[in-house]
């Protein structure tokens, strides 16, 4: 999954998108899913002006209603099938009836705690706007935080120095561990998985992906 705070800069992200749109068309049978965190709360139609201009709306899956159960979203095959390849989540302000294909986030799916400072991991739900958070999609922000004061303002930022445990597949604190740790609490593998810098932990971010199902 990819995850964007991405700036009110159209041309920025309309560049950023055309090498996705690029990454699309060469590869036929993969489906991408993109969540952006919408920091400005630009409006849905701001979103469509930049996707169109790369191209990116002739891709996009356009759900049958603006909240799916986990059960009635289309299957990797379907949605390869159907060419719509590009899942795209928005934390807030979307709207289906002006933009189907910007795809509210928290009435699909749960979040777990975000910008934690300790490994423990629990997989809890800690963000949705459904009363039935067990019928929707689940997403676990599986990233380790620490405390960065400059100044007078102490804010969090990346544990850089814990990414090789964070990202790993068994042990305390690691990615595997918290997928288990969901298995147990909920009953199923979450279906996202959000990671800091992916590419520390010799491609075990991968092999937690591959071992899920």
């Amino acid at each position: 999954m990819a995850k964007g705070g991405l700036l009110a800069q159209e041309r920025t992200f309309a560049a950023y998108l055309k090498t996705v749109k690029t990454w699309v068309d060469t590869h036929p049978s993969e489906v991408l899913t993109i969540l952006i965190v919408n920091s400005d709360k630009l409006p849905p139609m701001q979103w469509q002006a930049v996707y169109q201009s790369a191209g990116m709306d002739t891709v996009s899956l356009s759900p049958t209603s603006a909240s799916l159960t986990k059960d009635a979203w289309p299957t990797l095959g379907e949605t390869i099938d159907s060419g719509k390849r590009v899942v795209t989540y928005l934390d807030t302000q979307a709207d289906f009836t002006q933009l189907p294909y910007i795809i509210d986030e928290f009435s699909n799916m749960w979040e777990t705690p975000f910008d934690v400072a300790e490994a423990s991991f629990p997989c809890s739900v800690n963000r949705t706007s459904s009363n039935d958070p067990t019928s929707q999609l689940s997403l676990i922000n599986h990233y380790l935080d620490k405390t960065v004061t400059i100044g007078t303002t102490t804010f969090p930022a990346p544990d850089t120095d814990q990414l090789a445990v964070t990202n790993a597949t068994s042990g305390s604190g690691w990615l595997g561990v918290e997928v288990q740790t969901c298995i147990a609490a909920h009953g199923a593998p979450p279906n996202f998985l959000l990671v800091d810098f992916y590419e520390f932990g010799g491609g075990s971010v991968f092999q937690v992906a591959a071992n899920i199902y």
